[in-house]
């Protein structure tokens, strides 16, 4: 796989996981009140595109893990939270194809 595959893939990607989208869940006697991505077929795309399972991918987008006193807290996050931390990994992974890009191309120039 080239540097235009790879390139065109992280593309793909980006995109599907900005139209990623949340809404919220009522709490129920053995979950507390959280947010789900709306569409399973688009985590499912989104989940490929990025080589990842689905089921980690929206976790990780929903909720968050706090370590204290040695027990493991598991925070549901509201459907905005969901949204910014889908946003901050829209972030890094343009940045992280911004980087290789410019590293890329230092090297075919030598430089």
């Amino acid at each position: 796989e080239g540097l235009e595959d790879r390139v065109f893939a992280t593309l793909e990607a980006v995109a599907r996981l900005g139209a990623l989208d949340f809404e919220a869940f009522e709490a129920s006697a053995v979950e507390d009140a959280g947010s789900k991505v709306t569409s399973r077929d688009e985590l499912g795309r989104t989940a490929a595109a990025l080589g990842v399972d689905a089921d980690d991918l929206e976790r990780s987008l929903t909720q968050r893990s706090v370590y204290a006193e040695g027990e493991t807290l598991v925070i549901m996050s509201s459907p905005d939270a969901a949204r910014r931390g889908r946003d901050a990994l829209l972030k890094a992974l343009y940045s992280a194809l911004f980087d290789a890009l410019v590293a890329q191309c230092n090297a075919d120039i030598g430089g």
